[in-house]
């Protein structure tokens, strides 16, 4: 469905369409299935397989199947069914699962699963290149979903293709249209197929990093049971290797799960004697997940004297008995705030934030929605919602999707975070006013990606200061000294950052 319309006039619309049609509706659970009692109620569990029949056999154009949850099992090729709805995306279908999404937030590690389901889905009314159907997307969530560029990249390149098609022609028409796309698929027309035809065989699909989720998911899982079985016969170094091994991989499902990865390794390095680097890794996986329990280790900080930023920031250094270094893979993580992909600058944008002592991630990549990058600085009530524009031309202007897209943002973040928590919004790109339709609110500003280069800069130097003179048992009390005085704690982070608003009139500080 379009993208503009409301979720409510799409379902009516829909149903309007099915009226006085054959066609198949799937939902992910019994709840969903309530906005389509008006048409249609689906079979309890132990009448699906009578209900299916009685549909594959029914001799009327007017019949809509409900099914929850059944994404595989059914086939209805051909003429038995031509129009699919789903709706809803097809996740948490079972107590585990729901876990991992609502409470875990662990949306990346369900990409495969999801994706699964959606193809299986798409399999239920087309069973070949020669087969045609009609097939409609339900659900802000499960349009979000696919727009998603490297959840698309997880389904076949044809359905990708096809979905890609779909969004293109939902931003040409108007919902109250839809009867004659769907009529021109269905009949056949002859214009339809050539135009079709065209877009899908055009050219090959560009996907980047062939190495899928789906690749990375294996070797995971993998390198877990090799892990588990070198715990039990208590050979803690092969334990430890066998998840060093798969730590691009576990990071590219998700950063939840390289957290958990993380503190499973250091468990095998203490009980492999190595007690310095798994205290470390300890404090990396509290860094990347903070509901994982903070390490204490020599001189720990008091959290009643100490601002948590500070904390968060000494938490992540290598301290050793001896020495202290900054954390692991400081600058390589830093690397592309001087250039690079969209995504590696979010990336490096998320691990700035973490170093800076924020509470860092990236919502859009997790959860399908929310800002490119958000830091959240407890100990001011303040959050920073970023949205990286570095592949903005020069003297191209901030446009309404651009506003609007932030706007949307912000609301995301009021909803996401603590109450009375003050949002400032900010885009990363070149400093360009908006154009004359858009409206920023007051309060929206843009930063160079220099400036960010400049303040990683800035935090190594004050750290690499620190790390001359500082003890590991004071070293909370100089890095948090430290930071005050070069502004890096809470708002003083803005002004370092020198952003400006963006008005129709011009930006100005």
């Amino acid at each position: 469905m379009p993208q503009h319309v409301s979720d409510e006039k799409a379902l009516a619309k829909t149903a309007s369409l099915l009226s006085h049609r054959r066609a198949l509706v799937v939902v992910p659970t019994y709840d969903r299935s309530e906005r389509w009692n008006d048409l249609a109620e689906p079979p309890n569990k132990d009448s699906v397989a009578a209900r299916v029949r009685e549909f594959q056999r029914a001799d009327t154009d007017k019949d809509v199947l409900i099914l929850v949850g059944r994404y595989d099992g059914i086939d209805l090729p051909g003429d038995t069914c031509r129009i699919l709805v789903i709706d809803g995306l097809p996740k948490g279908s079972g107590p585990l699962e729901r876990y991992l999404w609502e409470h875990l937030k662990m949306a990346s590690a369900l990409r495969n699963p999801i994706a699964c389901r959606l193809v299986q889905a798409f399999g239920r009314i087309s069973r070949g290149m020669s087969d045609h159907g009609v097939i409609v997307l339900l659900g802000d969530e499960l349009v979000r979903w696919l727009r998603i560029p490297r959840n698309l990249k997880l389904l076949p390149n044809f359905l990708a293709k096809q979905i890609e098609l779909g969004f293109g022609l939902s931003e040409l028409i108007d919902v109250h249209s839809l009867e004659e796309p769907a009529d021109l698929c269905l009949g056949r027309a002859p214009d339809w197929i050539e135009k079709h035809e065209e877009f899908v065989s055009e050219r090959e699909e560009d996907i980047e990093d062939r190495l899928t989720q789906n690749d990375a998911m294996v070797n995971v899982a993998l390198a877990e049971s090799r892990y588990i079985q070198f715990l039990w016969d208590s050979e803690f170094g092969r334990a430890a290797k066998a998840l060093i091994d798969v730590t691009e991989d576990a990071g590219r499902v998700s950063d939840n799960l390289k957290a958990w990865h993380t503190v499973w390794l250091g468990y095998a390095l203490e009980r492999a004697g190595d007690e310095e680097t798994a205290h470390s890794h300890y404090r990396s996986a509290h860094a990347i997940q903070r509901n994982i329990p903070r390490f204490r280790s020599y001189g720990g900080l008091s959290e009643g004297d100490t601002p948590r930023q500070v904390q968060r920031v000494v938490d992540q250094m290598d301290v050793g008995r001896i020495k202290i270094e900054l954390p692991k893979g400081f600058k390589r993580n830093l690397i592309a705030l001087g250039g690079g992909s969209s995504n590696q600058m979010e990336e490096s944008l998320r691990y700035l934030g973490q170093y800076l002592g924020f509470e860092s991630s990236r919502p859009d990549n997790e959860h399908g929605t929310g800002p490119d990058v958000l830091w959240i600085v407890e100990d001011a009530s303040l959050a920073f919602c970023i949205e990286a524009k570095t592949d903005k031309q020069e003297g191209s202007k901030y446009n309404k999707r651009d506003i609007g897209q932030m706007h949307d943002h912000m609301q995301w973040v009021r909803d996401n975070v603590e109450a009375n928590m003050e949002v400032i919004p900010i885009f990363v790109g070149p400093i360009q006013i908006t154009t004359k339709n858009a409206n920023p609110s007051d309060d929206m500003l843009v930063a160079e990606a220099r400036r960010f280069e400049k303040l990683a800069a800035k935090l190594e130097s004050v750290l690499r200061d620190v790390i001359k003179n500082a003890l590991s048992m004071s070293l909370g009390a100089e890095v948090g000294k430290a930071m005050r005085k070069d502004s890096l704690l809470g708002r003083g982070v803005l002004a370092l950052l020198e952003g400006v608003r963006i008005k129709d009139d011009g930006p100005r500080k």
